[in-house]
């Protein structure tokens, strides 16, 4: 559990020179603002992780010149025919037509050899357009986090749950990556959230039924979480006939 922090870009990087690939790792690591969740060598690296990580990326960083048969850039064509949207940086030796870039949801292209002035730039630009996404996304709402140092503000569709912990006197606000320690009463989210797809558990839980993966028996299964919560015995037949309600009303 950690007080509130800074966010990190959690980025995919596919690059197939392996100097290179030290690199970039080297640079990013000094901009301290980037979590690297891995890196392809070949577009068919590129598609395989892409693909498994599709709701775990925010961008990547991607070389034109990739191996596997393909350019990275053709590559990255190729994923809105698998359902996948993620932003990103294009590295290459040589700048590419605007037309080849711009519709394919390349947000900058940043030409070798270059400083690390110019990536922190590239880096700044990536992190404005996932930001503003995600608060398109989430129509604009955000859910304010407080402790005695820091307010921070996230995402709907970052929350999993929100609990009242008695031993901290504290609400813990669960997301997939962490959980923060808040000042906000769960009352006070519970109203505040009201038409943002929140059901009140229990007296200690706001569960938010967007972020639920399953639920088996009396165990609320999240996305991207491993640890599971407990429905009390008393309140599983309440909570089974929301979660239906709740889906019927998505399909």
């Amino acid at each position: 559990m950690r007080k509130l922090t800074g966010d990190k870009l959690n980025v995919l990087i596919a690059e197939d020179d392996m100097q290179q690939q030290q690199v970039i790792l080297s640079q990013l690591e000094r901009l301290g603002n980037i979590n690297v969740k891995g890196i392809a060598s070949n577009s068919q690296e590129l598609i395989n992780l892409a693909t498994e990580w599709k709701d775990e990326l925010d961008a990547l960083i991607l070389d034109v010149e990739l191996g596997g048969g393909r350019t990275g850039l053709d590559t990255y064509a190729r994923f809105t025919f698998r359902g996948i949207k993620i932003p990103a940086i294009l590295v290459t030796g040589s700048k590419p037509e605007g037309a080849d870039t711009y519709d394919l949801g390349i947000i900058d292209v940043v030409e070798k050899p270059y400083t690390i002035d110019r990536l922190q730039a590239a880096i700044n630009k990536l992190s404005t357009h996932v930001n503003y996404e995600k608060f398109v996304l989430n129509g604009g709402f955000m859910i304010p986090v407080i402790d005695n140092n820091n307010i921070k503000q996230l995402y709907p569709s970052e929350v999993c749950c929100i609990e009242t912990k008695k031993e901290i006197k504290h609400s813990i606000v669960w997301t997939a990556e962490d959980d923060f320690i808040t000042l906000v009463p769960l009352k006070v989210y519970e109203n505040y959230l009201d038409r943002q797809d929140f059901y009140r558990v229990s007296r200690s839980i706001l569960v938010h039924l967007n972020r639920i993966k399953n639920v088996m028996h009396n165990q609320i299964l999240f996305f991207d979480r491993s640890d599971t919560l407990e429905i009390p015995d008393d309140r599983i037949q309440d909570f089974m006939t929301a979660w239906k309600r709740f889906n019927d009303d998505k399909s």
